[in-house]
């Protein structure tokens, strides 16, 4: 949410979560997001050019409340 207040905007997520990637979502309304395993987002050929284009990319560790590691 700092980003956000900051002002800076959304452009993707990836999240495999069903239920953090509903929070996401509505939280942040990116233009792209992928349902899945970072794993799997990290082998894709198909991403769209403006992704690598980035100003920040942030990735967090996963939620301690929630991560079953």
């Amino acid at each position: 949410m700092g980003y956000k207040l900051a002002g800076f905007h959304h452009l993707g997520g990836v999240e495999i979560d069903n239920k953090m990637a509903k929070i996401y979502q509505t939280n942040h309304s990116p233009e792209y997001f992928y349902h899945e395993d970072i794993r799997d987002f990290n082998t894709r050929t198909d991403l769209p050019e403006e992704l690598y284009e980035l100003d920040i990319l942030d990735g967090s560790p996963p939620c301690s409340a929630f991560s079953m590691s």
